[in-house]
């Protein structure tokens, strides 16, 4: 190997290895962003499930930060917030529930959306309403 093989393969070398290296980090961050963003819509799955059947969304409480002994190790870097807006029909609300994580302002975030109803009440002249509902049972 001459002299000028070996400067035009160092050459080659220092313009490849940059480019190369710039890829592999690009590709590190969107792996990184693509697991935060299924942790957020999983954490988002969850607790909007969980505030539908709790009926907590009718509460003041609509935001938050998730608890990492509760909701898993990787939540602790996330916050929800839970926003109602009125629907055609007036009985029902547009429940919206954004997970998000990141800096304030430069964050991101995973929205979901759910048609939520107030439970329904019983009259208080009508004794039979108020019967507790016998629990189903499976045939065995």
């Amino acid at each position: 190997m001459t002299l000028i093989e070996a400067l035009i393969a160092i050459v080659i070398i220092a313009v490849i290895l940059p480019l190369a290296l710039s890829g592999v980090s690009h590709a590190l961050q969107a792996a990184d962003q693509t697991r935060k963003q299924d942790v957020a819509r999983r954490l988002a799955e969850t607790r909007l499930a969980r505030v539908v059947a709790d009926g907590s969304w009718q509460s003041s409480a609509l935001a938050g930060t998730f608890d990492a002994t509760q909701d898993g190790e990787d939540a602790e870097a996330f916050a929800w917030q839970v926003t109602l807006t009125p629907w055609r029909d007036p009985a029902v609300q547009i429940l919206v529930m954004t997970v998000s994580w990141g800096a304030v302002g430069a964050g991101q975030a995973v929205t979901l959306t759910s048609l939520v109803t107030p439970p329904a009440t019983t009259s208080a002249t009508n004794t039979s309403a108020a019967t507790p509902a016998t629990p189903a049972t499976t045939p065995k």
